[in-house]
């Protein structure tokens, strides 16, 4: 299974750049900063539960790393997983690394472009609907506390369709004692001419000092793949602080 797509957006967010923490009630503008060679690492875990209600638990390392900062703002991301380790049933097995996976996004966090080695368990489509929904995208305005915006896209997966993406600034966060903000973005993108849906939901907790992510959870159900029927994935995941 490919994990660094039930992952990627994750290490992306870790990269975000912030201005300082505000007062619920104080607008704030969210922006996004990148350095060309900044390198994010985050522990991830996950728990898969297939169409015949098997589950299995996958625990690995993921690293990020800016390429390139282009001069329009658009920034080019290369991310893999390093090689972890599964669980099924109680017993344990050792899983390689993931594909180096390439993005794309604008300034506002949309997905310009996106490029995979050959391989996985998702069908192209699938994977851009994923990127798409991954990166928290930004609103053009100020915001306080339980604003949400929406962003619409053409949908990869079924020609003449559209999605549409909500994100939410949801707040500061007491988190381990640190004051944190607390984002949400969620769709449901179709995912086959008959009218099946993808769900996704995902929470992150940002460092507003630094932008770097310091928590997440994401969920999604009822994902395709091309070999298997369709999944829903829980992903809990951390940042590796720097030695």
């Amino acid at each position: 299974m490919n994990w660094s797509r039930f992952t990627l957006g994750i290490l992306l967010l870790a990269l975000l750049g912030s201005t300082p923490v505000h007062a619920d009630n104080t607008p704030v503008t969210l922006s996004r900063t990148f350095k060309k060679g900044d390198v994010v690492r985050i522990n991830v875990e996950t728990t898969t539960v297939g169409p015949n209600g098997a589950d299995a638990q996958i625990k690995l390392t993921s690293s990020s790393t800016v390429k390139d900062v282009k001069d329009n703002g658009d920034v080019v991301i290369e991310t893999q997983d390093q090689p972890g380790k599964l669980t099924i049933n109680g017993n344990d097995m050792d899983i390689p690394g993931g594909q180096l996976t390439t993005l794309t996004f604008d300034t506002t966090g949309k997905l310009v472009d996106f490029k995979s080695d050959p391989g996985g368990i998702l069908a192209p489509e699938t994977s851009r609907q994923l990127e798409i929904m991954r990166m928290p995208i930004l609103p053009d305005k100020a915001v306080v506390a339980g604003d949400s915006w929406q962003s619409t896209f053409d949908n990869p997966a079924v020609k003449g369709n559209k999605f549409t993406v909500r994100t939410t600034f949801v707040g500061m966060d007491k988190v381990d004692g640190a004051n944190l903000w607390k984002l949400s973005q969620a769709g449901a993108p179709q995912t086959d001419a008959n009218g099946a849906k993808m769900g996704f939901d995902a929470t992150y907790w940002l460092d507003p000092a630094s932008g770097q992510l310091v928590k997440s959870e994401i969920k999604i159900t009822d994902e395709p793949t091309t070999r298997f029927g369709t999944h829903s994935l829980t992903t809990k995941t951390t940042l590796i602080k720097p030695e």
